[in-house]
């Protein structure tokens, strides 16, 4: 065993004459395949939490990354890889050597490398430009111009009101405390009610999203619509979106986010007088949703091309289109066209 006398290699240098090159790295636990290229060799990965993949022809990294991060590749890999937790419908994947090497990379055309390498390089940029968007709105919604103003239960659905609604229907005799209980217990019974709905339409993994049409806020597990009928005023529709949003934004259902948390989390709310954040926070919304759909477009294209260059056939195409991914069914989230009014 090599020894080193620099303070890192205290025990033996490992790796460590490799990091400042440039690599393809990957978490060691994924839920599908997600490579990134540290391109200027700017990180120095653990390989207990990060693997790094290293390119004899550097000109090959992001042909490499393109083809990983492919759903043809994910799908093979998610079913050579070892669950590392399991889960009713979905799992997290140990993403080390012995499941990374073996997976297939196709012989293909210099040609062909160069036009997923290029679509790789726009997907890059694409994510970060994404990256950097919601942080600019999440800075917004953390400003101290922002005002905590929760709402009610009552706001999603009428029929659950509150305390002062049901105690004026009373009918029963009750007073003072007994008909304060009673009042909050029918409320709460209502709640119940609708969040068992919610429960039954929720499976983990499931991602989520937020749309408005028409001034009605929607918001969506998977592609089942669990809120809908709230109308919302035109200057307030961008601000109650971008916070539905940032709720949904890599989130997925899972054992601690049930019907219960997501219904709270979508009624605290914040408000601003600010009219300049607002028509801020307006435009970011605009400017994600055109950068989101380049990246669906071109992730599709990715896709596409990786099936030909595999040589797949129609049905094995389907057999992987028609995968269940475990926690993100497609990379970015989207509702359902909305019906006309």
């Amino acid at each position: 065993m090599d020894r080193n006398d620099a303070w890192w290699g205290y025990n033996y240098p490992k790796n460590m004459d490799k990091h400042h090159l440039p690599k393809l790295g990957v978490a060691q636990t994924i839920p599908e395949m997600r490579v990134f290229y540290d391109d200027k060799g700017a990180f120095c990965f653990n390989n207990v939490r990060v693997s790094g993949i290293l390119c004899e022809d550097q000109g090959l990294s992001y042909f490499l990354m393109g083809i990983l991060n492919s759903r043809v590749v994910d799908f093979v890999f998610r079913r050579r890889a070892k669950p590392k937790e399991r889960r009713p419908s979905g799992a997290y994947f140990e993403a080390n050597k012995q499941y990374i090497a073996p997976l297939p990379i196709p012989q293909t055309s210099d040609k062909d490398k160069k036009r997923v390498a290029a679509m790789a390089r726009e997907l890059e940029k694409l994510h970060t430009t994404r990256r950097e968007t919601i942080l600019a709105i999440d800075k917004r919604l953390a400003s101290g111009q922002m005002l905590s103003t929760p709402y009610p239960p009552k706001w999603l659905w009428a029929d659950v009101g509150d305390v002062p609604h049901w105690s004026a229907r009373n009918n029963q005799g009750l007073k003072g405390r007994a008909l304060t209980a009673w009042a909050k217990q029918v409320c709460d019974e209502k709640l119940a009610t609708h969040l068992a709905t919610i429960g039954d339409a929720m499976s983990f993994g499931s991602t989520m999203c937020a749309a408005i049409s028409d001034g009605e806020m929607r918001f969506y597990v998977r592609d089942r619509c669990i809120i809908s009928g709230v109308y919302v005023t035109e200057e307030l529709a961008p601000l109650i979106l971008a916070q539905w949003r940032q709720i949904a934004r890599d989130t997925f259902v899972s054992e601690t986010v049930n019907a219960a948390r997501v219904v709270e989390w979508l009624l605290d709310l914040k408000t601003t007088e600010n009219r300049a954040l607002i028509a801020q926070i307006h435009k970011l919304n605009e400017d994600l949703e055109a950068t989101e759909a380049r990246i669906k477009t071109t992730e599709r294209a990715l896709d596409d091309l990786a099936y030909e260059l595999y040589g797949l056939a129609e049905d094995e195409r389907r057999m992987v289109e028609g995968d269940t991914r475990p926690r993100w069914e497609a990379r970015i989230p989207s509702p359902p066209a909305l019906p006309s009014s």
